[in-house]
C-alpha cells in the first residue's frame, strides 16, 4: 500500500521526502544549507553555545602567548627606548629612558642590567627577565621547480650573503664632558656615529649637529689624543687653524677621519667646511676597522 499525507497531496510528499533525504541517509549536508532549517543565532541576552566560544576564541589565547601584564610592561619599555639609540650600552639605555621620563621602578631594573651592549629593545627584555613570545611557524610553501634568472640556464646564486646592517658606535663619555654637554643638548642617546657600508655612508651626530658623507669621501683615519679639555668639553669645536671640527665627550682618545673633499656640518647655513672630524668614540679599534 502506498503510504501518503492526509495533508499534502502524493506529489508535494514526494518533493519533501526528497528534501529530507540526506538527512536520513546520513549525509545531511546539502539540506542543511536550506535557510529554512538553519539553526536561528542566539538573541542579544542569551549565551552563545560553547562550540561557537572555541571558534570564535583568537588562537592566541590558547597557544602560550605573553599575559597582558607582561605585554603592558613589554610596550611601556618600548615606549621610553627610541629605536635610534640601538645597539646601545645600559647607560645610553638609562640616559635616553630618562629623558623619556621613564617611571621609577623602569629605571631601577634598567641600573641592574648587565654591562655589555643591547641590540634591541627585544634584547633588553629578556636581560630583563622578560619571557619570549611565542610565534607560529609559517607554513612551509610546497617546493616549485628552480627558475633561472639569465639566459645560461644556471639557477639563482642563492649562496649571495646579506647585505651588512649599518654599524653604530656610541661615544665614550666622562662625567664633566656628559654634565657640560646636557645644556647644549649632547646626551649619549644623541651622540653616535654610523657606518654603512652596503650604502657607502658615513654619518656623525653630536647632539643638534651632523655630518654626512659618502665612505670614499674619507681619505685617512688616525688615532689621536690626549686633548686640551677647554677645547672639547660642551658643544662641538671648531679649529680655528684648519677649520677641523671636533666631536668630543672626553679628553683622552678619539679617531680623526680626513675628508678627500671637506663636508659641512657646525654651520647650519652650510657656509664653514670641515677638511676633518674628531670623534671620541667608544669602540674606537672597530671604528678603524670599517673605515680603512
Amino acid at each position: 500500500m502506498e503510504r501518503q499525507s492526509n495533508q499534502h497531496s502524493p506529489r508535494v510528499d514526494d518533493v519533501m521526502e526528497h528534501e529530507v533525504e540526506s538527512i536520513t541517509r546520513g549525509t545531511p549536508i546539502e539540506s542543511r544549507r536550506d535557510p529554512a532549517r538553519e539553526m536561528e543565532g542566539a538573541a542579544d541576552d542569551e549565551p552563545l553555545p560553547e562550540a561557537v566560544i572555541a571558534q570564535a576564541e583568537p588562537p592566541d589565547a590558547r597557544s602560550g602567548a605573553l599575559s597582558s601584564a607582561d605585554v603592558r610592561r613589554r610596550s611601556e619599555l618600548a615606549q621610553h627606548l627610541r629605536p635610534s639609540i640601538f645597539p646601545a650600552t645600559r647607560d645610553v639605555l638609562l640616559e635616553c629612558a630618562r629623558a623619556e621620563d621613564a617611571p621609577v621602578d623602569l629605571l631601577e631594573s634598567l641600573e641592574r642590567l648587565p654591562l655589555r651592549t643591547y641590540e634591541t629593545t627585544e634584547a633588553v627584555w629578556e636581560a630583563l627577565g622578560g619571557d619570549r613570545e611565542a610565534r607560529e611557524t609559517a607554513p612551509v610553501a610546497a617546493t616549485t621547480p628552480e627558475t633561472t634568472d639569465d639566459e645560461s640556464g644556471e639557477p639563482p646564486d642563492d649562496t649571495r650573503e646579506p647585505s651588512p646592517s649599518p654599524k653604530r658606535f656610541a661615544f665614550a663619555f666622562d662625567r664633566p664632558h656628559r654634565l657640560l654637554g646636557l645644556p647644549f643638548g649632547v646626551t649619549p642617546g644623541n651622540a653616535w656615529v654610523e657606518v654603512d657600508t652596503a650604502g657607502g655612508r658615513l654619518v656623525a651626530r653630536f647632539g643638534p649637529w651632523r655630518i654626512a658623507t659618502t665612505l670614499s669621501n674619507v681619505e685617512d683615519v688616525t688615532v689621536t689624543g690626549p686633548y686640551f679639555a677647554p677645547k672639547t668639553v660642551g658643544p662641538a669645536h671648531l679649529s680655528l687653524s684648519d677649520r677641523g671640527v671636533t666631536f668630543a665627550t672626553n679628553d683622552v682618545r678619539g679617531v680623526c677621519i680626513a675628508f678627500r673633499e671637506p663636508v659641512t656640518g657646525i654651520d647650519p647655513k652650510g657656509f664653514v667646511h670641515h677638511p676633518t672630524l674628531t670623534v671620541t668614540v667608544a669602540d674606537i679599534d672597530g671604528l678603524l676597522a670599517v673605515l680603512q
